[in-house]
């Protein structure tokens, strides 16, 4: 692949994330998740800005890297091959989040502003994975990373992955008292990424 046309590649990329981004928090700003919804899930304090941030600078991050200064953003490297396996990364990642919000339909609520479903979701992605959305967001945060090979990006990635351990904790706590079978779909499920092996639950609960 020639140099120019992986570069547009890169930056094309960068901006269709952004603007899926916009698009996306549109959409969750007009609380359209929350028809027939009543329990509110109390989540981390600072969930969205700290999306925001991570969403929207890891796009400019991406696009800087190949436009402007790289010493500038703290790049250590700046490979045609790692390009390349970021945007493939980033398009999984997508994939992945679109399949997800079409499984949970109307039981999806972002992690900033959730709420506890109508019902467990068990089908499609989630027959393997609790927190798909979340794995594909992780998985679009990384695709910048191998793109702009900035370290800043590494840093927002490793934000998001904290902040979605800690939402994951605290919607699992919730759905399991509002959902008893839901413990066992804990047990049969993996996090972010699929489980090999079933885990067996003490009866004493689950904590954060």
């Amino acid at each position: 692949m020639s140099p120019i046309l992986l570069k547009v590649l890169v930056i094309g990329m960068a901006v269709v994330g952004t603007l899926a981004s916009v698009l996306g928090y549109a959409s969750d700003r007009s609380k359209s998740y929350l028809v027939s919804k009543k329990q509110r899930i109390t989540g981390v304090k600072f969930a969205r800005p700290t999306i925001l941030l991570v969403q929207y600078g890891t796009g400019l991050v991406s696009i800087l890297s190949w436009t402007w200064r790289p010493e500038l953003l703290l790049v250590p490297y700046q490979s045609a091959q790692m390009a390349l396996a970021g945007l493939l990364v980033g398009l999984l990642g997508l994939a992945l989040f679109r399949a997800a919000r079409r499984t949970l339909a109307a039981n999806y609520s972002p992690c900033f502003h959730s709420y506890v479903p109508n019902s467990i979701t068990t089908s499609g992605i989630y027959r393997v994975i609790r927190h798909p959305i979340y794995t594909a967001n992780i998985l679009m945060v990384l695709a910048g990373y191998l793109v702009s090979g900035s370290l800043l990006s590494l840093v927002m990635l490793a934000m998001l992955v904290t902040l979605y351990v800690r939402s994951a904790d605290i919607e699992e706590v919730a759905l399991s008292e509002q959902f008893p079978e839901y413990r066992s779909y804990l047990a049969s499920t993996g996090r972010f990424f699929p489980r090999f092996s079933s885990q067996k639950l003490e009866p004493s609960g689950i904590g954060c």
